[in-house]
């Protein structure tokens, strides 16, 4: 909340202090990082000093800043004030070389968390990767990355170890016997894996929903349906 803001700006003292999704946060937290950024000093609740900060601000917003700006999650004045230098952070999509780096990455790290001994990722399902389209960008394919950790045995991430939808869908007609289940049954379970994804991915319904092109209305109506 607004009171946890002078802490904040305290323990960041000297050092740099990252936003991550400015636009979620009220706009009376809003308010008051914009009136430290104006003051650049701080005091307590229930204090009767203030204290000098000299702070490096990082802020993130998860898309168009304009669009935050119109539908007036993003206040104005903060923007402007936070926004002289500006960073494009491309889609994942839009930089798939990064994918390789980005999943060795990932692997070292959770082997370290989970005292693992993963590999490597097998070769196709790099291509998998390469040919997905990554609507959850980055995040998303640290979630593949921990899931494949989870299912994998033999210390190497196979076609096996990642979710259907990852593999297209010939990867997913191919992975299914034909005459076990009715096409609507296929499209079905295809769905219901799309939905846990976006789920999964995102911090609330609306985003979810937004992720999927879909009313958040629909979305909870699907959940209640499917059970999720």
């Amino acid at each position: 909340g607004a009171q946890d803001i002078p802490g904040l700006f305290e323990l960041a003292n000297g050092g740099t202090l990252f936003l991550d999704e400015l636009s979620a946060m009220d706009t009376s937290v809003q308010a008051k990082i914009l009136r430290v950024l104006e003051e650049k000093k701080v005091r307590r609740v229930g204090s009767a000093t203030t204290q000098n900060i000299d702070v490096r601000i990082v802020c993130a917003v998860n898309e168009d800043p304009r669009k935050s700006l119109n539908n007036g999650t993003l206040r104005e004045d903060l923007y402007y004030r936070v926004s002289v230098v500006q960073i494009n952070l491309p889609l994942l999509m839009e930089r798939k070389k990064d994918i390789p780096i980005l999943v060795n990455h990932f692997i070292h790290l959770f082997n370290a968390q989970m005292g693992r001994s993963v590999a490597y990722v097998d070769p196709t399902v790099l291509e998998a990767f390469a040919s997905y389209s990554w609507p959850g960008n980055v995040r998303e394919l640290k979630n593949v990355i921990e899931g494949a950790f989870n299912i994998d045995r033999d210390n190497v991430i196979t076609r096996e170890d990642i979710p259907q939808y990852l593999l297209g869908m010939a990867g997913t007609v191919s992975s299914v016997k034909l005459g076990d289940h009715s096409l609507p049954e296929l499209l079905l379970d295809y769905e219901i894996q799309l939905i846990r994804m976006a789920i999964s991915e995102c911090r609330t319904l609306k985003d979810a929903a937004d992720l999927l092109k879909i009313s958040k209305q629909n979305l909870h109506y699907k959940m209640k349906k499917y059970n999720l």
